[in-house]
């Protein structure tokens, strides 16, 4: 008789411990979601005010409002969240909260049109037990006219995206996928394919995330006026990609700043390019001047000053930290340049630095007191064909702009001004011919410049060397 009354008693008290359990776990899941809007705030762009939050007994409803700022504007939406505690058996974690926007009533029937009665976005975000979450994101397809004009069609293949945020907050991971977009009309068309990106990041002691990001896209095409020069703009991007990287430095002081963008395959306007690739680097960056940057830009951010105003701001901010950044002794490394070409390849590496003094309080007093303090080194290497295509189009354009010059005559011309251009170039020694390439090495050090190894303007400056041209004289350049 006891052991069936005290196995009635634990079933009840255990029974009473679960139905209390999603009151309990709904007030940490309220700590837990101001929380997270309190850390999206910290973000230089974003600021989030909560408006309400209802809590029940298995689920709490809120209200927030997303304001974002850009130079020109900001941009406000209003979020409506609804949270369901745990745990339960088809929620076994703390709680799950579904976020999506609120949609304003003059938008209603825009937002209808292209998404029926489904959210246009929206973010579901698992806490566990642990205080470990789990989100994924979503935006539903749409493929048909768009409501403001029925010849442009719409072709959007949705948003999906997940991320893995750790307990401590201090860890995490995202990942986001785009399928496609098309807008195509009379006038033309714009075409995204295959975007993804994903990154890993991880938090300092100071608020300061550091670790990697990557971006590609597997092809973006253009096709629209040209309202500039007339005609038509023509484009075809193929596996396109971007990197970015913040780490710790060679110094727990320090960072390191390195990225990079890259194409396998690109036509504009029936010119071919491959293998297009730019990589940089920026070391022995001021770690402290660094998250001082961001907190006073994120301050400035979210005074809502007009454009001229915010520049004159991020002017003195970069008069204030400047020191701060010279006096490490920064330096910015290119370590790759590059493009093939039809008409050949161009490669060019590049690296500078600033001599700094740890004591360094103000910028130098003249800007030939700071490049005393700089030494840079680059080279580049051109195939010929290419280099003469590319001073042919400046110089064609440059004729025809002088008043009086007949477009005939100014293409006719062209050909002979662009060998006299690359003629002198090779006369100053600025230009060095090898096989079916130039190749240039230009070396700055503490104001003194050195090409292919010899001093500039010292028997290598204008017109030393130049060829001369028919009846004597140095040639002109138009």
């Amino acid at each position: 008789m006891r052991k069936s009354v005290v196995a009635g008693a634990v079933v009840v008290v255990a029974a009473g411990a679960w139905a209390g359990a999603p009151y309990v776990s709904g007030v940490w899941a309220e700590e837990a979601f101001r929380d997270n809007l309190k850390a999206l705030s910290g973000n230089p762009q974003m600021d989030v005010q909560l408006k309400d939050y209802h809590r029940g007994w298995r689920h709490a409803t809120a209200d927030s409002r997303l304001t974002v700022h850009t130079p020109e504007k900001d941009f406000t939406f209003r979020l409506h969240h609804e949270i369901e505690h745990g745990p339960s058996f088809s929620l076994p974690a703390l709680a799950r909260v579904t976020t999506t926007p609120t949609v304003a009533e003059d938008q209603a029937k825009t937002v209808s049109y292209y998404f029926g009665d489904r959210a246009p976005l929206k973010l579901e975000v698992r806490i566990g037990f642990s205080g470990a979450q789990h989100m994924t994101l979503s935006s539903p397809a749409y493929h048909g006219p768009l409501h403001s004009d029925e010849s442009v069609r719409l072709d959007w293949q949705g948003l999906s995206g997940t991320a893995e945020l750790s307990a401590g907050h201090d860890r995490v991971r995202l990942a986001l996928q785009a399928p496609g977009l098309k807008v195509a009309g009379d006038k033309g068309k714009v075409a995204l394919k295959g975007l993804s990106a994903h990154s890993r990041m991880h938090k300092e002691a100071e608020d300061l995330w550091l670790g990697e990001s990557h971006m590609a896209l597997e092809r973006l095409s253009l096709d629209a006026p040209n309202p500039e020069e007339g005609g038509r703009i023509r484009t075809t991007v193929e596996n396109i990609s971007g990197d970015q990287t913040i780490a710790e430095g060679e110094a727990k002081d320090l960072l390191n700043l390195s990225g990079g963008w890259g194409f396998e395959r690109a036509t504009v306007d029936g010119r071919s390019f491959t293998d297009g690739a730019l990589a940089m680097e920026f070391d022995r960056i001021d770690r402290g001047a660094y998250r001082e940057l961001q907190s006073r830009a994120r301050e400035l951010q979210s005074r809502g000053l007009d454009p001229e105003a915010l520049n004159q701001e991020n002017l003195a901010l970069f008069q204030d930290l400047a020191p701060r950044f010279l006096g490490r002794s920064p330096a910015l490394k290119i370590s790759r340049l590059s493009v093939e070409t039809e008409d050949g390849r161009l490669q060019a590496t590049a690296e500078a630095r600033y001599r700094g003094d740890s004591d360094q309080e103000q910028l130098p007093a003249s800007a030939a007191a700071m490049l005393q303090r700089l030494t840079a080194h680059a080279k580049l290497t051109v195939a010929k064909e290419l280099l003469a295509t590319l001073l042919h189009a400046t110089v064609e354009k440059s004729l025809m702009a002088k008043k009086g010059m007949d477009p005939e005559r100014a293409r006719q011309m062209a050909p002979q001004v662009v060998q006299m251009r690359l003629g002198m170039l090779q006369g100053m020694g600025i230009l060095k011919a090898e096989d079916d390439h130039y190749r240039a090495e230009a070396t700055w050090k503490e104001g003194a410049v050195t090409v292919n190894g010899r001093p500039l303007g010292m028997g290598g400056g204008p017109g030393a060397g130049a060829p001369a041209m028919p009846g004597g004289g140095a040639p002109a350049t138009p």
